[in-house]
């Protein structure tokens, strides 16, 4: 009696009382940091309907190499045979999806049990026919310095050269595969010293995310630290323009360019997936992780070709724990199915939450809204391809995977689809 009361005398004052509001889900991109509405629309997995097919070639990291499969197969065929115990790992897919390079050489423990990396050529394979070049190289470091191939189109490949006895040709080196040209490449060299290796190039080339190291004060002591920077393409050079909180600088991050390389999603430091403009400010939040117990999917992260949709693998596993290897996270979660495929619809301002169950990496097809993917576990798995526009998803076939070296970024399963 004493509430109504008060709500009357205030009535008759004309005094306005905040009443609390529970906010619906239209509300929550009203608060910048609550990221966009989630809807479940399950999708159910059934056999391809008589007459149901898609285009291109969906291209996938299997035993012997790269196996490729198309509609109407009765399962993926070997494309390009890789030779497990010369095929140093950082091998990457050209845009267009037509080569596979990597770097040939080994690694090898020293009897002072230094791990170094020594390659000898870069191999490039057609994924189309049985085309193949070889660039002879004299590349050797400590770890993982010196194995990673980097295409700056669908003609160069971008890598890092140290060779011990002859120190000149030290640097960053543009490599023409089909001529076996090799050219000293100096844009990056005001902005980095070497190949970082974690490098997010924008598809134009004209901006790069990527981590850098240095010193920093604190009171007295001075500390080593490292931070994640975006690197744009200004003066005819490429300089350090804005600090993404990406977390630890020497881990592997969850980062996506839009195809127009206007912009890019990324998974933050503070748990939160969100969308970055040209100049490296967040422009939204997409979705908020709930912190222990869920993460992003590494390599799930990739935008459709018409730039309306981003994928991203929910992970929920109750040993993760903010700022964990997301390799280790990923490749333990991709076998019991502990994640499910969520996507961002850009156009509506919404994440739909497609309850399905993904192992290590997605693809989109390069002309329609198709996503590509492998059910989790181990041994024969089946391969999925979900239609967007129709919401219906089919196992095509069934792909041979393992993880046995989550600490290899070639772990993952889906690497691209090739148009053809």
């Amino acid at each position: 009696m004493k509430y109504r009361a008060l709500l009357i005398i205030l009535a008759m004052l004309c005094i306005p009382l905040s009443v609390p509001v529970l906010a619906q889900s239209g509300d929550a991109t009203e608060d910048p940091s609550a990221g966009w509405p989630v809807e479940q629309h399950c999708v159910n997995i059934t056999p391809p309907p008589a007459g149901w097919t898609f285009d291109g070639t969906i291209l996938m990291l299997g035993d012997y190499g790269i196996h490729g499969y198309q509609a109407g197969w009765e399962t993926p065929h070997v494309l390009v045979f890789l030779h497990k115990s010369n095929a140093v790992r950082g091998g990457a897919l050209s845009p267009d999806g037509n080569w596979y390079a990597y770097p040939w050489g080994e690694f090898f423990i020293t009897e002072t049990y230094n791990a170094i990396t020594s390659v000898s050529e870069l191999r490039v394979h057609s994924t189309r026919d049985a085309r193949e070049y070889r660039v002879a190289l004299r590349a050797q470091g400590y770890q993982s310095a010196y194995d990673k191939a980097v295409w700056l189109d669908n003609e160069h490949v971008l890598f890092q050269n140290m060779d011990y006895e002859n120190p000149d040709t030290a640097g960053l080196i543009r490599i023409t595969p089909v001529s076996g040209t090799i050219e000293t490449w100096t844009l990056l060299a005001n902005a980095v010293t070497s190949l970082p290796e974690y490098l997010y190039p924008a598809p134009d080339w004209k901006a790069f995310v990527a981590p850098y190291y240095g010193y920093v004060r604190s009171g007295s002591t001075v500390n080593y630290e490292g931070n994640w920077g975006l690197y744009s393409f200004e003066d005819n050079a490429f300089a350090r323009t804005a600090d993404i909180p990406l977390g630890e600088a020497y881990l592997p991050s969850a980062l996506a360019w839009s195809p127009d390389s206007t912009q890019f999603a990324a998974y933050t430091d503070n748990n939160i997936l969100a969308l970055f403009d040209r100049n490296g400010t967040i422009t939204q939040t997409i979705f908020t992780f709930s912190g222990e117990g869920e993460a992003v999917g590494l390599d799930s992260l990739q935008w459709s070709s018409d730039g309306r949709y981003v994928t991203f693998d929910l992970i929920q596993d109750s040993h993760y724990e903010p700022g964990e290897d997301l390799r280790y996270v990923t490749a333990r979660s991709a076998k019991p199915g502990s994640n499910h495929i969520m996507i961002a619809d850009l156009q509506e301002q919404k994440i739909i939450d497609t309850c399905l169950p993904v192992g290590w990496g997605v693809a989109w097809s390069p002309e329609t809204n198709h996503l590509a993917f492998v059910g989790p576990g181990e041994g024969q798995v089946p391969l999925q391809v979900f239609d967007v526009n129709s919401w219906e998803a089919h196992t095509v076939a069934y792909q041979g995977v393992s993880y046995p070296y989550a600490e290899y970024h070639d772990d993952r399963v889906m690497i691209g689809w090739r148009a053809d």
